[in-house]
């Protein structure tokens, strides 16, 4: 599972109306890490939440979304991705959420959230 930009923009943009609201009121109003606006996110950020969300739901408290949102909210980015790509983020006790598809889809979350870190973000500003 590999997703091309225009593939994350497309995953970013349709989920946009459905996930984006909620996500984005729920991280500016928890986060701690500087960048409070959630559209001022890199694209590949916003995308690999939305993207979780799509996957496991909004809730942030739950076993298997607490781990990500922890960093989310902290802005643990390079933590986070390298969690997500060596598939050792916490997603708790649920078989369901071992299984090749999930990991596959975490390692891909993991290489997208890298491509902005990889431009230098966050250390060379918030937006890209």
């Amino acid at each position: 599972f590999a997703l091309s930009d225009q593939e994350a923009e497309f995953l970013r943009d349709t989920h946009i109306f459905r996930d984006a609201p909620t996500v984005a009121g729920q991280y500016q109003e928890k986060q701690r890490n500087g960048v409070g606006n959630f559209y001022q996110l890199p694209a590949e950020v916003q995308t690999t939440i939305i993207d979780w969300t799509w996957a496991f739901g909004t809730k942030d408290d739950s076993d298997h979304t607490r781990a990500f949102w922890q960093h989310v909210y902290r802005g643990e980015w390079a933590q986070l991705r390298r969690e997500l790509e060596s598939n050792t983020l916490d997603v708790g006790p649920n078989r369901a959420y071992q299984s090749v598809d999930y990991v596959r889809r975490r390692r891909a979350l993991g290489a997208l959230l890298g491509k902005a870190l990889d431009r230098g973000w966050p250390e060379n500003g918030g937006a890209c």
